[in-house]
């Protein structure tokens, strides 16, 4: 959504930040300013200051400072256009969409989070007030789920009928085409609850708005049927953004500085019971780069916590290397046992589990010590074949002293001189850039860094992010992944990053940064080109942004076709369909994204 910037400048000089501020902080007035301790580091003594008058906050201990929206966009976690739309309404101001497809798209959304919310208080009624919900209820306790546990992360029970959640809310004016897209009912009968007769663990955003569930089967279920059903992608919810436990969690999180990513809902909630209420977990699949940035909002380190089986280290290995990736300093544990955290709080155990946080290493080490257990150490073949587990990790470490540390502790640990491993390594990443593409599953990754970018579509990008501010605010998540350093553009995208909404400017850019003169030439050729007019920059804005996924896209699908060139006979079946059916995906949104660039 594009906010006009006459309303952003109107909402900025009509909040009180002081007002604000203290939703969120105890503050003091001495003489003209406010003082308080940060909310945003560990402190004593009052070092946070709030200035009416500049209508700015300033941390003399972190060096934080901002703006009314910079301090709701960081306490809340949440974009500047969804800041200035809260804070609007907190003012008094009506925020007019500017065409009428916007303006249904947004009565869609309000309407599908007050469906939510409503569902949300009746399956909560349902779990205390009904003869199913009371067995449901008891199979909570008999997990050691406390009452104040399931009130706060308002579990319900799902109605017992086919047809039930269908009925109430048509009675409530739901029309059916509504309740087709609001992610409730199965696609194959749209009149079929697919949370019936289920515990329901709702998904809450950092907002506090509840927009998907998590189902859990009833302890007497029948045997076929899937222990959790997790909500489809809907208007309001993607399961690639969003991380169960989020709304609880995200204030330890923000004051701790780290958060703790387990497998599944249940675990979460034990874990917030057994005093680490800095817990999340993905909903029903693997971390990803987009659920990382949502949680890097709030802390800058990472603790993992997975089940010790094969699945549960996979998927911990996974989460590693994507924080690494973004430079978050992940540490791993190992519980006593083997057991998982919902286990540990349902037995009595939870000294085993505050222990073994307390004593979680380094992944790194983790890693190693897992990679090179019972493996002999007469038998060098096998040591150099499990160190390509760690080489394969070392690869994506930034820092070049880290690498360099990580390859002499291997060297270490395999009784080798560090010159033989280093050079192990560097064969290692030949042989790694010689291999043909192959996608060893479906769900292979490719991040917007790897794609081969339009230089001409990322400087139409970030000259529209600096002529109107408030549109790097809606590509900042995206623009996460691109390759500025290749283009030479790393210090326009720092720029964006370090600069408050408001204070975003082209000229400013140029004074502060030693911008080479090719590229300054193509950002001012750029801003003569077109008018400054808003809705001519959100347009070539949003046209840019296309072309950058459509050369993502079509990566995406050339990688896909190559790979099922080359399938088998003997490949999985399953695999191969998946991946059959998500290149015919991507050429759908390929079309749409072309429709829309055209139409």
């Amino acid at each position: 959504m594009i906010i006009p910037k006459a309303v952003i400048a109107q909402v900025s000089s009509l909040i009180d930040i002081v007002e604000l501020v203290s939703a969120y902080v105890s503050l003091q007035r001495k003489g003209e300013r406010w003082w308080g301790c940060c909310p945003f580091h560990q402190e004593k003594s009052p070092s946070f200051t709030v200035d009416p008058a500049r209508r700015q906050y300033h941390c003399f201990g972190c060096n934080v400072h901002g703006d009314a929206v910079r301090f709701y966009m960081e306490m809340e976690g949440v974009s500047f256009p969804e800041a200035i739309t809260a804070l609007s309404q907190r003012v008094g101001i009506q925020i007019t969409p500017e065409t009428d497809e916007i303006q249904r798209e947004i009565q869609r959304q309000k309407t599908l989070y007050e469906l939510y919310q409503r569902l949300t208080r009746s399956f909560e009624h349902l779990l205390w007030n009904s003869r199913r919900g009371e067995q449901a209820l008891e199979y909570l306790m008999k997990r050691n789920l406390s009452e104040e546990s399931i009130r706060k992360f308002r579990i319900g029970y799902g109605m017992l009928g086919y047809y039930d959640v269908y009925q109430f809310l048509t009675k409530r004016g739901y029309s059916d085409a509504f309740l087709q897209e609001s992610g409730l009912f199965s696609s194959k009968n749209p009149r079929y609850s697919l949370f019936r007769d289920r515990i329901v663990f709702p998904v809450i955003d950092t907002s506090n708005q509840v927009i998907a569930y998590s189902g859990r089967a009833m302890p007497d279920a029948d045997k076929d049927a899937a222990k959790y059903i997790n909500s489809p992608e809907t208007l309001i919810f993607s399961k690639r953004k969003e991380l169960f436990g989020m709304a609880q969690a995200k204030e330890h999180i923000r004051k701790s500085g780290e958060f703790i990513l387990c497998e599944g809902a249940m675990d979460a909630i034990a874990l917030h019971q057994m005093g680490h209420e800095q817990a999340v977990a993905p909903l029903g699949s693997a971390f990803t780069q987009e659920q990382l940035l949502l949680v890097k909002r709030f802390a800058g380190k990472a603790i993992l916590l997975m089940d010790s089986d094969a699945a549960g280290q996979k998927a911990l290995r996974q989460a590693a290397l994507i924080c690494e990736e973004k430079e978050v300093s992940v540490r791993a544990v190992r519980i006593q046992g083997g057991k998982d955290p919902s286990e540990c709080l349902e037995f009595g155990q939870e000294e085993i589990l505050t222990n073994s946080i307390k004593n979680a290493i380094i992944y790194f080490d983790f890693l190693l010590q897992d990679s090179l257990r019972g493996v002999s150490k007469d038998n060098v073949e096998k040591r150099f074949a499990a160190s390509e587990q760690l080489f394969s990790y070392i690869s994506v470490v930034s820092s070049p002293l880290r690498r360099e540390s990580q390859l002499q502790m291997l060297a270490t640990k395999l009784q080798l001189s560090t010159e033989t491993i280093v050079a192990e390594y560097e064969r290692y990443l030949k042989g790694k850039a010689s291999l043909p593409v192959i996608v060893p599953s479906y769900t292979a990754e490719i991040r917007l860094a790897d794609v081969v970018l339009d230089k001409d579509a990322i400087i139409e990008l970030l000259s529209a992010c600096l002529l109107q501010p408030g549109i790097y605010a809606e590509y900042a998540d995206e623009m996460e992944f691109m390759d500025f350093e290749t283009l030479e553009l790393n210090d326009v995208h720092r720029y964006l990053q370090e600069q408050e909404p408001g204070m975003i400017d082209m000229d400013d850019l140029f004074e502060r940064y030693a911008i080479n003169l090719p590229i300054k030439e193509l950002l001012l050729e750029k801003r003569l080109s077109a008018g400054d007019i808003d809705e001519n920059w959100s347009e070539r804005a949003h046209k840019a942004m296309s072309r950058i996924v459509l050369q993502e896209l079509s990566q995406r699908q050339s990688v896909l076709l190559r790979a099922l060139s080359g399938v088998q006979a003997s490949s999985d079946i399953t695999i191969v369909s998946e991946m059959q059916r998500e290149v015919k995906e991507i050429n759908t949104e390929i079309q749409r994204i072309r429709g829309g660039m055209h139409g």
